[in-house]
């Protein structure tokens, strides 16, 4: 009857699916299910409509037949799977079609995370020998998140998460910038995580919450070797920015940006270099006070040195308008409130930015503008 044939398609859509078959199959097996359900209600046009529809699966069968060896998948498709479960062939193949090798799921991870997180160590050496950047950074961020920004439900990207990259991992934690060796770590793969160091990975790489991949890692092995390529890699980066520096100096870099201001400049870069080379007081911060009309660089050299210090990471620059604090009672909008009071927690606009980043450049513009009250305290911090 009816309910047997529903069954019965249900199983040969799961069996077509399974097979990797053409979208035809399965759209033929939802026509035969619509025409048997919209049939006449005697007996006998109900079992000539039954054996019509056995038809149209009998013809859907050879479709599938002849249709199985056709790819279901396109080209980019089969490349993450094929990284996801090793097979190497595959990838050939994929490479072979044109595929990038470093080409992003429509999610945002790569295929050489992808075969990392699942422990896939002869796809991982084979992606790395066609040129995979072992230091790329996963683009998904949560499932939550990333379904708001593709416009998905999240139920959708949590499936093509599970089942297209792995299942094994929180989907409510945050993977933005979580490099192949991130995902070695998190799979407890030792074999992986040779492959990728090896291929010049850089173990000290944070992802956007600030975690190298050594702060993963479970297995005494992996956290040891990870401790030491780190160490490694100090060294030598210490050693080329230092090198860097005398063939380039900051006087140079800044002349770039700053037309003239000659003096400042000299007075800054001194200041700075001493400073890398040990020779001041980690205790005090370094003050710089730039006076002068508008225009004349005050700001773009602040903005300079942060780059040039913190990489010009965005996070190395914090920029606050003084005007905003001529009020006595405004000094607590900048270090937060007196214990006792509400929001004392919370902390003020310059504790909660240099909360995240300790050693920011921090520049204070307008510094004349603000309240008598609020330079004490600047003339405190200073001082400590």
């Amino acid at each position: 009857g009816r309910r047997g044939y529903v069954r019965d398609y249900q199983c040969l859509r799961r069996l077509f699916s399974s097979a990797r078959c053409s979208q035809v199959d399965i759209s033929l097996l939802r026509t035969a299910r619509s025409d048997y359900d919209g049939g006449e209600s005697s007996k006998e046009k109900c079992n000539k409509s039954r054996y019509k529809n056995i038809g149209f699966i009998l013809s859907g069968i050879g479709l599938t037949l002849a249709f199985c060896d056709a790819p279901y998948f396109p080209k980019e498709k089969r490349f993450f799977r094929a990284a996801q479960y090793g097979n190497i062939p595959d990838l050939k193949r994929s490479l072979a079609e044109g595929v990038d090798v470093d080409t992003r799921h429509p999610l945002g991870w790569t295929g050489l995370q992808c075969a990392a997180i699942n422990g896939k160590t002869e796809a991982v050496r084979f992606l790395i020998k066609n040129g995979a950047d072992v230091n790329a950074g996963d683009e998904f961020v949560n499932v939550y998140k990333t379904a708001m920004e593709k416009g998905l439900h999240s139920m959708e990207v949590l499936t093509k998460r599970e089942e297209e990259f792995s299942d094994r991992l929180n989907n409510r934690a945050t993977f933005k910038g979580f490099t192949a060796l991130h995902y070695a770590v998190l799979a407890d793969s030792i074999a992986c995580v040779k492959a990728l160091i090896d291929a010049g990975a850089n173990p000290t790489i944070e992802n956007d919450t600030g975690h190298r991949a050594v702060e993963y890692a479970r297995d005494d092995e992996i956290k040891e070797l990870l401790i030491k390529q780190a160490a490694i890699h100090d060294e030598v980066t210490r050693e080329k920015e230092a090198e860097e520096r005398r063939r380039f100096p900051l006087e140079q870099r800044l002349k770039q940006h700053i037309v003239g201001q000659e003096g400042p400049i000299s007075v800054v870069a001194s200041t700075i270099r001493r400073k890398e080379n040990g020779w001041i007081d980690e205790e005090h911060p370094l003050v710089f006070l730039f006076l002068g009309s508008s225009g004349i660089g005050k700001t773009e050299l602040a903005k300079q040195l942060a780059a040039y210090i913190h990489k010009n990471k965005p996070d190395g620059f914090i920029r606050l308008d003084m005007s905003e604090f001529q009020e006595k009672h405004e000094v607590a909008k900048l270090i937060g409130a007196p214990p006792g009071y509400v929001g004392h927690d919370d902390g003020g606009q310059l504790t909660k930015l240099l909360r995240k980043k300790p050693e920011a450049v921090v520049l204070f513009d307008e510094v004349d503008k603000a309240h008598p009250d609020v330079l004490t305290v600047l003339l405190q911090l200073f001082d400590e």
